[in-house]
């Protein structure tokens, strides 16, 4: 079985070196890999829990981790919230994509590493809804 927290620990790492020096409205993007229970800083990237599913193959187990981008709605502005959430999502995608070409089994934390999918969406935060892209990862292992 995957250590999860050292799943989420890898993927945040990656997200960070994506959006190093990104920032939106002057504000840097802010990796989360575990509970958000402060006031959130906005554009924020969250690994979420896995979602673990045994016996996908011989002595196989998928842990499938969400990464949600998520920015703050400015104001109405739905264009702009748009075109930086776009911006983030799509370096965050290339980091993972680079990441698991270069390395599939992360320095040996699983056997196999892939992005499934990448969905549009809402992240609920705190009471509040948000604008998110959410990615999906595979970590098979």
């Amino acid at each position: 079985m995957i250590d999860h927290a050292a799943g989420r620990a890898k993927l945040a790492e990656i997200c960070r070196l994506a959006v190093d020096g990104v920032t939106v409205d002057g504000q840097a993007v802010t990796v989360y890999e575990s509970a958000i229970d402060a006031q959130p800083t906005f554009p924020l990237i969250a690994i979420g829990l896995p979602r673990w599913t045994p016996n996908v193959g011989p002595c196989m187990d998928r842990s499938q981790i969400p990464i949600a981008v998520v920015v703050k709605q400015p104001g109405g502005d739905a264009s702009h919230q748009q075109d930086e959430l776009e911006r983030i999502w799509q370096l965050v995608v290339a980091a993972l994509t680079a990441a698991f070409g270069a390395d599939q089994n992360l320095g040996g934390l699983c056997h196999w590493s892939e992005i499934e999918r990448s969905l549009p969406g809402q992240f609920r935060l705190q009471g509040h809804e948000y604008p998110a892209q959410t990615i999906l990862t595979n970590l098979d292992g």
